[in-house]
């Protein structure tokens, strides 16, 4: 298998072999296969290494434009059925022999022996109530098979038509219903409006309980000049204490990210006007990386600007407001303009770790 940077450099010619096949268009639907940031791909090509659990999803993957010897692996050691004696260029054809697509083999592989067994158990279940033409062999899955089956048991004329159907039957008044849970897609819950309801005397939580970290304030018109966001020693206007664990949970160094200020009603309803964000400095140089639904912090020509990234219909990048009454804006670097993309927004005080709702982006 290749290590270091030839096994960078595999990585790389996949992603161009995938783009060129047309099965994606950009380095960012990699990320978004992987439930990773597009940074966290140019890592694994910059490295030349990936975690061991994203391993074989990886091969997978790449399994239609890169086989087994664009790894540098012989046929015996392509771990999705590929016989010694069976050509490499069949090895798309060994991977589909994994029937999900959406549950990664190698970490069902990866289970404990008693979390495959109870996958096993609920495997068989679902056999049963799907009433499929699957034996479900072995002492324990024919018990949950006849359970569903009994729960559940086939009509007499199963596939004779009903001349007279009927409707479901109503509960009478005086039955014992038993009520849903509350939820926030039916009816709003009860809150009772009694005063000290639920009260506790000593909840147990201090904020002393929790370490702090200081995260320089940045602000945005003094940001917004020649050298935009990345003059830090001219814009500091202070630092905002924030919890280590929430800054750490983004799995980012910390000593990048910085408070600034939203300007405008543009992105909203995800930012507001004057709202604090949390902005990661990670300048971005390679457009295939871009992430539609990744709000960025963007430098024109010293104008600081806050705002999607996306693709026009004639192939251009635009800047894309959430506020559809904001049309786009082209993404270049005309008028002598220097365009640079400085960052990300990690939290507004949304959490946009994982970009925003692509709803909000439709037009």
């Amino acid at each position: 298998m290749l290590k270091g940077q030839e096994f960078g450099n595999a990585i790389r010619e996949a992603i161009k072999l995938k783009i060129a096949s047309g099965a994606i268009r950009s380095q960012a639907e990699v990320a978004r296969h992987f439930g990773v940031k597009p940074p966290s791909v140019s890592d694994w090509i910059k490295k030349g290494s990936i975690e061991k659990g994203r391993l074989h999803d990886l091969w997978r993957y790449f399994a239609d434009v890169a086989g087994p010897d664009h790894w540098g692996l012989t046929a015996a050691e392509w771990p999705f059925g590929l016989s010694a004696g069976q050509p490499l260029a069949t090895a798309s054809e060994a991977v589909a022999a994994w029937p999900f697509a959406s549950i990664p083999e190698d970490q069902v592989r990866a289970l404990s022996p008693g979390d495959l067994k109870a996958l096993e158990g609920a495997l068989a279940l679902a056999i049963a109530q799907l009433r499929l033409n699957v034996d479900v062999t072995g002492p324990a899955l024919h018990g949950v098979a006849a359970r569903a089956e009994q729960s559940n048991p086939a009509p007499a004329h199963e596939d004779s038509d009903d001349p007279f159907p009927m409707g479901p039957m109503l509960p009478k008044a005086w039955e014992v219903q038993e009520r849903p849970p509350p939820t926030t897609f039916g009816r709003p819950p009860r809150i009772s409006r009694t005063s000290y309801v639920g009260h506790i005397a000593d909840a147990g939580y201090s904020a002393n309980d929790h370490e702090f970290s200081a995260v320089p304030e940045l602000d945005v018109r003094l940001a917004a000049g020649k050298l935009g966001i990345e003059n830090y020693t001219e814009s500091q206007i202070g630092e905002m204490q924030l919890r280590t664990s929430f800054l750490e949970s983004f799995g980012l160094p910390v000593e990048r990210m910085r408070i600034v200020y939203g300007d405008g009603d543009s992105m909203e309803p995800v930012i507001r006007n004057r709202a604090p964000m949390l902005f990661y400095h990670e300048p971005v140089t390679d457009r295939t990386q871009i992430d539609p639904h990744t709000i960025y912090a963007i430098n024109q020509g010293g104008k600081m600007l806050v705002k999607c990234i996306a693709k026009s219909r004639n192939s251009g990048w635009v800047m894309r407001s959430l506020n559809p009454t904001y049309p786009d804006a082209p993404l270049s670097d005309e008028d002598d303009k220097d365009v640079r993309i400085l960052g990300r927004i990690l939290w507004s005080p949304y959490d946009l770790r994982h970009g925003v709702d692509g709803r909000l982006l439709a037009r």
